[in-house]
């Protein structure tokens, strides 16, 4: 099978859907031995014509948020004379479906992150629409595990820029805990004693190395219910407790659910927040761990790359 990944550098989204998926590939198992993948960074889209003209592709893999320059669409056309199968990922919810419904069509197939999301890509005309959720390199520098540097109990809330409402629907603001967060700005909402800058992507996950307990707050809407179980798989992964809010996706699997504290949307997590001490913190976050186990990214691309065997077949 001969993979071409057209990658973004922009987002999280091209990390976790382009790049970690496929630089993992043939270190995958056996199956994966005779593969050959290339991955091409937008930033350098002048290598396409030279990688094209060399190689023969099965696959092309490219996100929805790929900002489709000039000559992309004349590349597409020449893929398909070949009887390369183009595959579109989609990540998350956003309002422009209506608009690219002739996109959607034009795909050989589409990836996407979410039971709903997927129900949602079908009823507003994609086809051939396969789930694949977001997964972990657990050999990456950044995934390995770290004794904590303190016996403090510190909670995290390790989330981006634009979630000030989520944060306020936790009702509580952690006036006598320890809280770390990545944006400074969110101590204007909550009660923060430690911050630092959101790092890169190879890099991020560091930061579960200074908390015990991750937090993961949403407001139910039809947004947030399209998303992955990232902050489930991140927090379990690093061995971190999990408290989140009882809405998708953090409900979506039940398997998942004993080791992760849900609260219902419009509690105050303040009684939650204040029953923990580092023993359950440490023994949550091992029941975590061992429950994510099958999101690791090699265990998930056994599941890719079944569906990559159906696309080209078809």
């Amino acid at each position: 099978m001969n993979i071409l990944v057209i990658q973004g550098i922009e987002s999280g989204v091209y990390y976790h859907r382009q790049y970690t998926p496929h630089y993992t590939w043939l270190d995958s198992g056996s199956d994966f031995a005779d593969d050959f993948v290339v991955i091409v960074e937008t930033r350098h889209l002048d290598k396409l014509v030279d990688v094209l003209s060399k190689y023969r592709f099965d696959l092309v893999y490219f996100s929805l948020r790929f900002v489709i320059p000039r000559n992309f669409i004349t590349m597409l056309d020449f893929l398909r004379k070949r009887n390369t199968k183009l595959v579109l990922d989609i990540d998350d919810y956003f309002k422009g479906f209506n608009e690219m419904k002739k996109d959607l069509k034009a795909a050989d197939a589409i990836i996407t992150t979410s039971p709903q999301l997927q129900n949602f890509i079908y009823q507003r005309g994609g086809r051939n629409v396969h789930l694949i959720e977001n997964g972990i390199d657990s050999k990456e520098e950044q995934f390995k595990l770290v004794d904590s540097p303190t016996d403090e109990l510190w909670f995290g809330y390790l989330g981006s820029t634009r979630h000030e409402k989520d944060l306020e629907s936790m009702l509580y603001t952690f006036d006598t805990e320890n809280l770390h967060v990545v944006i400074p700005e969110y101590a204007n909402i909550l009660n923060v004693k430690s911050t630092s800058v959101l790092r890169t992507y190879q890099e991020y996950a560091t930061e579960y190395d200074k908390i015990h307990v991750a937090l993961a707050p949403l407001v139910p809407n039809q947004f947030n219910s399209c998303k992955s179980i990232l902050k489930i798989v991140e927090a379990g992964f690093k061995k971190k407790a999990l408290i989140a809010t009882a809405t998708e996706p953090y409900t979506r699997y039940k398997e998942l659910s004993p080791a992760i504290d849900l609260i219902p949307s419009g509690e105050s997590w303040e009684r939650r927040v204040k029953s923990y001490t580092l023993s359950k913190a440490k023994e949550k976050g091992e029941q975590l761990y061992e429950l994510v186990q099958d999101y690791e990214i090699r265990k998930l691309n056994q599941k890719r790359r079944e569906i990559y065997n159906l696309i080209i077949s078809k």
